[in-house]
């Protein structure tokens, strides 16, 4: 037993060291860009999430940069699958996201700093966000910070869009229905953005449900190829 819990830590501690060499923890500081392209995790400090992330591969919290761009996208689980999806190839994209994101961390003061320092003074970028299907319920929270930030973001040299939430495969928390008044509400709440029906592109088109909340591969790419045909 005693050799098993042995080999078992030094197995633990080499992941560690693998995934901190490919992929720095985020200290709360931020990152450095003179390379091309960072990927940050922050499981946080607890040593059994560091350690779940580490087994289970989950990027907790993931922003990259490459070293030229033109969107950036904000989002949660979903636009995680997205960049995961993207990453290593010439998208011209940013990401910013994290898994289980909601109304509160998309409202932190970390996203706020890492929205400024993704902004380009010499050229104009999309900032794409795709927020509100793990919360909802904060609906009246999302359009009064998005309405309060957007003039603060057009003087970054932003063009806005919003991404409507997609389809889910309906549970007792969340159905398609609840999505479509969100989507209704929020949609008729920002004038300043211009708004991407992903959501009724994907119920015309068809897309496919890894679980009830996340899409597969190809439903991710659908989404992305839509979005980056549908911005300037």
């Amino acid at each position: 037993m005693v050799m098993k819990k042995t080999v078992f830590l030094i197995i633990l501690i080499m992941a560690l060291i693998i995934q901190a060499q490919a992929c720095p923890v985020y200290s709360g500081e931020m990152p450095d860009f003179s390379e091309d392209g960072i990927d940050v995790m922050d499981p946080g400090s607890d040593p059994e999430e560091v350690a779940k992330s580490v087994s289970e591969n989950i990027p907790v919290f993931r922003y990259y940069r490459p070293s030229e761009y033109y969107n950036v996208f904000v989002g949660d689980s979903r636009t995680v699958a997205i960049y995961n999806m993207t990453r290593g190839e010439e998208c011209m994209s940013a990401f910013i996201c994290q898994v289980g994101a909601g109304y509160g961390w998309f409202s932190s003061q970390t996203v706020k700093d890492l929205i400024r320092d993704y902004s380009v003074p010499s050229r104009d970028l999309n900032l794409i966000i795709n927020m509100g299907v793990n919360d909802t319920e904060n609906i009246a929270k999302y359009a009064r910070y998005l309405n309060e930030m957007e003039p603060k973001w057009r003087a970054m040299g932003y063009k806005l869009y919003y991404v409507s939430v997609n389809p889910v495969g309906n549970s007792e928390r969340l159905n398609n229905d609840h999505i479509d008044e969100f989507n209704y509400e929020l949609e008729n709440s920002l004038p300043g953005y211009m708004w991407l029906d992903t959501n009724g592109y994907l119920k015309d088109a068809g897309y496919g449900l890894s679980d009830r909340l996340h899409y597969d591969r190809d439903t991710s790419d659908m989404i992305y190829e839509y979005v980056v045909m549908n911005v300037d």
